[in-house]
C-alpha cells in the first residue's frame, strides 16, 4: 500500500497533505494503512461531497444514550474494510459522555506484530 503522507497527523487544527518531496510524500506498509484508519475514522458520514456514504454518524453515535455497540461495530468495520488489515483482536472502548475511546490490535499483511491502535473522538 502507498498513500500520500499526512503532515502533523495528531493535530487536527493542521492536517495537510505532503507533496514535493518526491517519495517521501508517500507512506508505505505498515505505516500507510495506520494512517489510512485514522483517516477513515475522521470521516463523518453525509459530509464529504464525493463520498457523502462513506464515514461514521458520530453526532447520532454519541449524541443518544444506548448507541454504544452500533458505535463500536461502525469502528470495527470501518477498520476492517481498509485495504491490507487481516483483522481487529483485542477490541475495547469506553464511552464518557460525548467522548469515545477504542484500543484494538490491528493485523496486515505487513508484519507478524499488529499495530496497538488508540483511537479517541468527541464531539
Amino acid at each position: 500500500m502507498l498513500i500520500r503522507a499526512i503532515s502533523n497527523d495528531e493535530d487536527m487544527s493542521s492536517r495537510n497533505w505532503v507533496f514535493g518531496r518526491g517519495y517521501s510524500s508517500y507512506k508505505s506498509g505498515q505505516y500507510a494503512v495506520e494512517q489510512d484508519i485514522k483517516s477513515a475514522l475522521l470521516e463523518f458520514e453525509n459530509d464529504c461531497y464525493f463520498a457523502l456514504n462513506s464515514g461514521i454518524d458520530w453526532l447520532t453515535r454519541l449524541g443518544y444514550t444506548g448507541q454504544k455497540e452500533l458505535l463500536n461495530d461502525d469502528v470495527r468495520n470501518t477498520i476492517l474494510n481498509r485495504t491490507d488489515v487481516l483483522s481487529v483482536e483485542n477490541f475495547e472502548s469506553n464511552v464518557d459522555y460525548r467522548n469515545y475511546t477504542a484500543t484494538c490490535d490491528v493485523y496486515t499483511i505487513y508484519s507478524e506484530t499488529p499495530i496497538n491502535f488508540t483511537y479517541s473522538r468527541g464531539v
